[in-house]
């Protein structure tokens, strides 16, 4: 009489989930039995119930693209409705709509992803790939991953590739080219792989090089210049004739080295402190200033594009582009604050984050205080030192 009383105030009801049904079912089938009157009417109501819940369920699968979306509104619905994993009577799935819906999302998520697996150019890209395929298509079976690792090992080839041959191996070419590069190789390969710190060392090599030869030809030039800017700023002032004559000496020796200084700056970069002073004792403090905090612009221009979605990524172009402006602009930011920390200062906050990653990649190429210049490091051994 009880279980029959709480079956019929339960199944009366005309809104009603499956909780409270599914608690009644528990409490009295292992006593009644599944055949009793009560368990048979309960059983009955639960698969009417179970329809308007399968219902709901597809409503928000229907606002679903994408299986964890999916999954997501299926477990809401479930808690919402008190819906048991399957049917009391155990016959078949409790929700076999949801089931074919449940389908389709999977297929969705895994055209998806095939057609964006070409687009991930960087490991980023490619392990929020793997990530990705995990989270939506879990233990089913999938071409996909097949292709995924397929694609990494190829990046990785790739890499190999263009650490040989854009510079030629050994490397060869401008600092800042081969500056940009070089950290990039460092941050996708790491900057522990054999084949990274060879073309590490090569860079520090080169900047040794490039940077004595360009202040080797700057210096001459900037005497000159601050010889002839000395004569117009005595005091007493020259003669009139005097200093005109002077100050078109100095427009002569400033057109004669500012292409000079434009070409290293070409080659160098923002990679040599040594060349940034001697552009700022040539082009004098406030002009230099200005031109570092119109670089400083440009480099924050790039760190302010907008990011892609992790998967696919961003492009491997794009990565090295980012990475190098913010290395620049934590460059040319030490410079300014030499002069102003107050024009650094905007910048710095703005860019905390880029500025403080930067700093590893920045040192990365820079040789330790007494490190040795293991020139030849890619020749084999000969016997040139026993000859001599």
């Amino acid at each position: 009489a009880e279980a029959m009383a709480v079956a019929v105030v339960i199944c009366a009801r005309e809104r009603v989930t499956l909780g409270p049904i599914v608690a009644a079912h528990e409490m009295y089938a292992p006593a009644l039995g599944l055949r009793h009157p009560v368990v048979r009417l309960l059983v009955e109501r639960f698969n009417e119930v179970a329809l308007d819940a399968e219902e709901d369920i597809m409503r928000g699968l229907r606002s679903s693209f994408l299986p964890s979306e999916g999954r997501k509104a299926l477990a809401e619905a479930k808690l919402r409705w008190g819906a048991p994993d399957a049917p009391l009577d155990g016959g078949g799935p409790l929700f076999p709509r949801v089931e074919e819906a449940m389908g389709q999302l999977r297929k969705n998520a895994e055209d998806t992803l095939t057609s964006e697996l070409p687009l991930c150019k960087t490991f980023a890209g490619l392990d929020a790939m793997k990530e990705a395929i995990e989270r939506e298509l879990g233990d089913a079976h999938t071409a996909l991953r097949g292709r995924a690792h397929a694609a990494r090992m190829g990046y990785r080839d790739l890499l190999d590739l263009v650490a040989h041959t854009q510079f030629g191996w050994p490397p060869v070419g401008g600092l800042a080219a081969m500056a940009s590069t070089g950290r990039w190789l460092a941050h996708e390969m790491g900057h522990d792989h054999p084949i990274v710190e060879d073309f590490v060392a090569a860079v520090k090599r080169l900047r040794a090089g490039q940077e004595r030869a360009a202040v080797r030809e700057l210096k001459p030039m900037l005497a000159e210049i601050t010889g002839l800017r000395e004569k117009l700023g005595t005091d007493p002032s020259p003669p009139r004739l005097l200093a005109e004559g002077y100050e078109e000496e100095l427009q002569e020796r400033l057109a004669e080295t500012l292409p000079v200084l434009q070409r290293h700056r070409e080659e160098l970069g923002t990679e040599s402190p040594a060349l940034l002073a001697v552009e700022r004792d040539i082009l004098l403090p406030g002009p230099f200033l200005l031109k570092m905090l119109e670089e400083a612009g440009a480099a924050a221009d790039v760190l302010r594009r907008p990011m892609p979605p992790p998967c696919p990524g961003m492009s491997a172009e794009e990565g090295e582009a980012r990475l190098g402006a913010s290395v620049r602009l934590l460059q040319i930011l030490a410079r300014v604050e030499e002069q102003s920390t107050a024009a650094a200062a905007p910048l710095r906050a703005e860019f905390s984050g880029e500025l403080c990653r930067a700093g590893f990649w920045a040192e990365l190429l820079v040789e330790a205080p007494g490190a040795k210049d293991l020139m030849g490091w890619h020749r084999p051994p000969s016997f040139v030192a026993l000859e001599e």
